[in-house]
């Protein structure tokens, strides 16, 4: 058998859930694939609550700061409400996206580094 690591036990799952999802409807298999996101998302937001990169890695301490203090200490608030992330079942397949793109901006500027664009508000005369 496969190790994890090498991508090896997820195509084994993929055959496993290919063979029971063919066999069901395609509204069935929405509703199933709808659950299956909903399972994932909740796992995402318990990840991201306990500050653990998706690798498994403890996420970098938050700089101090005061407009930190507001939050808590904590990071990414509003990332962990499940309202935060839509779920796009179908059929086929299943998409799991931040809700808007403020949430999506936040996500990006943190997981692949990007950097933060401030935009000046020109105030009206």
């Amino acid at each position: 058998m496969s190790s994890p690591a090498d991508g090896g036990g997820l195509a084994e799952l993929e055959r496993w859930l290919g063979r029971i999802m063919a066999g069901l409807a395609p509204a069935r298999r929405r509703s199933a694939t709808l659950k299956l996101g909903q399972a994932l998302r909740r796992a995402n937001i318990q990840r991201i609550g306990a500050n653990v990169e998706p690798e498994g890695g403890a996420m970098e301490k938050r700089k101090p700061g005061r407009v930190r203090q507001k939050a808590g200490g904590r990071m990414f608030r509003r990332l962990r409400l499940a309202k935060a992330w839509k779920i796009d079942a179908s059929a086929d397949g299943l998409e799991i996206m931040p809700s808007s793109s403020s949430i999506d901006r936040v996500a990006a500027v943190h997981h692949f580094g990007e950097p933060i664009r401030w935009v000046a508000c020109a105030m009206a005369a």
